[in-house]
């Protein structure tokens, strides 16, 4: 990613077991520096380079794999969670991120 040239998800080790669906579970901490281009979520105003180390907090993904090509790949953070990536590194460099409303 040309906004965090250090990016990295740390996966938890040793792997966990795949599920007999084929699926695997595991837990990711997303880390990197906002050293490079502007970075914003898609419809989000950029923000320039600043410098700031982000570490968001740990996120539980799934994979979905079949014949080894990955199916799909999903959070258990919702999209609009904003620790979540990409919200989270959004906001933890400058980004404005307006809190989304739920209906009750």
């Amino acid at each position: 990613m040309p906004s965090f040239p250090d990016l990295c998800f740390n996966l938890e080790l040793p792997p966990p077991p795949h599920a007999a669906d084929g699926s695997v579970a595991f837990t990711v901490r997303i880390e990197g520096t906002h050293t490079g281009a502007p970075f914003a979520p898609l419809g989000y105003e950029a923000v320039q380079a600043t410098g700031t180390r982000v570490r968001l907090p740990v996120e539980r993904w799934t994979a979905a794999v079949h014949d080894h090509q990955l199916l799909h790949l999903t959070s258990d953070c919702p999209t609009h969670h904003l620790q979540a990536f990409p919200l989270g590194v959004y906001r933890a460099v400058g980004g404005v991120a307006p809190v989304p409303s739920i209906a009750v």
